[in-house]
C-alpha cells in the first residue's frame, strides 16, 4: 500500500492546481524527520477521483478509448441547428475626386519668370477617326466611276435598241399583220378600163409574191414572183407597191419596195416582167 501511495502521490497530471507547490516537498511550516510529504500535507482526493485514479494504475495506458472514461460525456441531443445568413449592412459610396495639382515651382527657377508648363500631344477623339476612316473607304478610284458609266451606258443603249425594234414591229403588226400584206388599186392598161386593177404584195416566209386582178376579175389572175429575202426576221418585212413609168414608154410600171431596197418590173404586153439586162430605167430624177 506504501508504493502505491507514493505512485499516486508522484502524477503531477492527477493533482490540483492549488495544491501542486506543496507535492513535492515538505512543508515549510511543519518539521518532521523524514522527506517528503507529511500526513497533514496529503492532497485530499475525492472518492470518485481515487476510483479513476486506481483503475489508471491498474491497467494500462494502451487503449485510446480509456481516456473518455476520464471525461465526461455530451449527452446526445435532437435539437437541431440552423445556421442564420449573416445580413449585410447598408453599404457606404465613396466618391473620389481628382484634382490636378499644379506643378511644384523649383527653387532654382526665378519666381519672375512664368512657371513652365509641360506640352501634352492630344489624342484626336476616336469618334473623329473612325469618320475619317470611313470617309477614307468611301473614295474609289476614278477608273471605278469610267467603268460605272460606260456599263450604265451600254445597258441604255440596249435597252434603246430592244424597244425601238419591238416598237417598229409592232407598228408593222398594226399596218401590214402577218403575214405581211399591203394592197392598192392601179390602172395600168391590163383591162382596166372600167374598174381599176387590184394588187396585193405579200412576205410569204421571205418570198415576195404580187397578186394582180385585172380589172377586178379574180378569173384572170396574175402572179409573179419577186426576190426571195435572206436574213433574221426578214419574214415581218412589209412590201408595198408603187406605179409609174421609170422607162418612158408611157406605160405605168411596178416598183416593189421592200424595207430599204426596191425591185422593178416592165409593163410589156398587159403583164409585168422583171428588168433585162439593157433596159434604161430612171427611178428617180438624175439617178438612172
Amino acid at each position: 500500500m506504501s508504493q502505491l501511495r507514493e505512485q499516486t502521490v508522484h502524477q503531477p497530471t492527477r493533482t490540483r492546481r492549488s495544491d501542486s507547490d506543496d507535492l513535492n516537498g515538505a512543508s515549510p511550516h511543519r518539521t518532521g524527520l523524514s522527506t517528503g510529504i507529511h500526513a497533514e500535507d496529503r492532497p485530499r482526493l475525492t472518492d470518485e477521483r481515487r476510483q479513476q485514479v486506481r483503475r489508471q494504475l491498474v491497467q494500462p495506458q494502451s487503449d485510446e478509448k480509456d481516456d473518455d472514461d476520464l471525461y465526461p460525456q455530451r449527452m446526445p441531443t435532437s435539437a437541431r441547428r440552423y445556421h442564420m445568413p449573416v445580413t449585410q449592412g447598408p453599404q457606404t459610396l465613396v466618391r473620389y475626386h481628382h484634382m490636378q495639382v499644379p506643378p511644384r515651382q523649383s527653387r532654382t527657377q526665378a519666381q519672375d519668370s512664368p512657371p513652365v508648363q509641360r506640352q501634352t500631344r492630344e489624342r484626336p477623339p476616336v469618334r473623329q477617326s473612325q469618320a475619317q476612316q470611313a470617309k477614307t473607304r468611301s473614295q474609289w478610284h476614278w477608273s471605278v466611276y469610267v467603268g460605272l458609266t460606260l456599263l450604265v451606258g451600254l445597258v441604255l443603249y440596249v435597252a434603246f435598241n430592244v424597244v425601238g425594234s419591238w416598237w417598229h414591229v409592232y407598228q408593222d403588226d398594226q399596218q401590214y399583220g402577218r403575214p405581211r400584206t399591203s394592197q392598192c388599186d392601179a390602172r395600168v392598161g391590163h383591162d382596166d378600163t372600167h374598174t381599176p386593177s387590184h394588187f396585193l404584195a405579200v412576205n410569204l416566209n421571205k418570198h415576195i409574191e404580187v397578186i394582180e386582178l385585172p380589172g377586178g376579175d379574180a378569173t384572170k389572175a396574175k402572179i409573179y414572183q419577186g426576190p426571195t429575202l435572206i436574213g433574221d426576221g426578214q419574214e415581218l418585212t412589209p412590201v408595198t407597191l408603187e406605179f409609174r413609168d421609170v422607162n418612158g414608154d408611157g406605160k405605168p410600171d411596178m416598183i416593189l419596195h421592200i424595207g430599204e431596197s426596191r425591185s422593178v418590173f416592165i409593163n410589156d404586153n398587159e403583164q409585168f416582167r422583171p428588168l433585162r439586162q439593157g433596159d434604161n430605167v430612171t427611178l428617180s430624177e438624175g439617178r438612172p
